[in-house]
C-alpha cells in the first residue's frame, strides 16, 4: 500500500500533465501512505523491533511533503499526528522506557476507549517485573464494565471477548507472579473458559501452561475446578474434530 501509495501520490502532483484517478477515493490519497506507515510501525513492534517501528511512526507523522492545504486534509494530518504520539509512547513502554509510563496513564485517562492501553499496560508490566496496582485501581470501573460488557453487533461482540480473554490472561500472570494466588487462579480460570468459547487455540494453551507452572499454589477447589473446565474444554475440540462416515 505504501509504495503504490507513493506512485500514485507523485504521478498526481509531479506529472507534467494532468493525472485523473480512476476512482474517487474516500479519503486524501496521503492518508493511505501514512496509514501504511502506521500499520509497519504497529508490526514491527509486535515482531520486537522497536527501532525500526520508530522509524515508520516518524513517517506517518511527518507529513511535511503533503502538498494539500484544504481542511479535509489538516483534519487527516492532525490525527496522524496524534495517533503517532500515542504509539510512540506504546513504543517506548514495549521497549522498557519505564519513564513514559505516566504519560501514558494520563492520555489513558482522557480517552473513552482505553483497553488496548490496559492491554499493553500490564503486557509490559509482565515482561518488566512493573507493579501497576495503582494503574489497575485508577481504571478498575472501566476494566469491570469492559469485562461485563455486550454488543449486538456479532463482529464487535467476538473483538470484545477476545480483549476480555486475553486481558484475563495476562492479569492473572501478572497476579500470580505476584503471589496472589487465588485471584490469579481466579483470572486464569476465566481465561481459559473464555479462551475455548471463541476458540482461540494458543490462548487456550498458554492458560494452560500458566496453571501448569504455578500448580503448586492451587487449592484442592481450584485444581478441580481446573480439572472440571479443562474437560469440558477437551469434550467441545473432540465433538469438533469428530466426523461421520458417508455410507451412500
Amino acid at each position: 500500500m505504501y509504495k503504490l501509495g507513493q506512485i500514485q501520490y507523485d504521478l498526481v502532483h509531479n506529472s507534467k500533465r494532468e493525472i485523473q484517478l480512476g476512482k474517487k477515493l474516500s479519503r486524501p490519497l496521503f492518508v493511505y501512505i501514512a496509514y501504511a506507515e502506521l500499520m509497519c510501525a504497529n508490526a514491527c513492534d509486535a515482531k520486537g523491533d522497536h527501532e525500526q517501528a520508530k522509524e515508520h511512526l516518524r513517517g506517518s507523522a511527518d507529513l511535511s511533503w503533503v502538498k494539500e492545504s484544504d481542511p479535509d486534509t489538516l483534519h487527516w494530518i492532525k490525527k496522524f499526528q496524534h495517533w503517532a504520539k500515542i504509539n510512540t509512547y506504546v513504543n517506548r513502554l514495549m521497549s522498557g522506557d519505564i519513564s513514559v509510563l505516566p504519560d501514558y496513564v494520563k492520555h489513558m485517562a482522557g480517552e473513552q476507549h482505553i483497553f488496548n492501553e490496559l492491554l499493553n499496560v500490564i503486557e509490559a508490566a509482565n515482561q518488566y517485573n512493573l507493579d501497576v496496582d495503582h494503574i489497575l485501581q485508577q481504571f478498575e470501573p472501566q476494566i469491570t464494565a469492559h469485562q461485563e460488557s455486550s454488543s449486538v453487533d456479532k463482529h464487535s461482540q467476538q473483538f470484545l471477548r477476545q480483549q476480555s480473554a486475553r486481558f484475563s490472561y495476562k492479569l492473572a500472570k501478572y497476579s500470580l507472579n505476584k503471589g496472589r494466588y487465588s485471584y490469579g487462579f481466579k483470572c486464569l480460570l476465566n481465561a481459559l473458559e473464555k479462551s475455548a468459547t471463541i476458540n482461540n487455540v494458543l490462548l487456550t494453551s498458554n492458560c494452560s501452561g500458566l496453571f501448569d507452572r504455578f500448580k503448586a499454589h492451587a487449592a484442592p477447589e481450584t485444581l478441580d475446578q481446573y480439572e472440571k473446565l479443562s474437560q469440558e474444554v477437551w469434550k467441545r475440540n473432540d465433538k469438533k474434530d469428530s466426523f461421520n462416515l458417508n455410507s451412500n
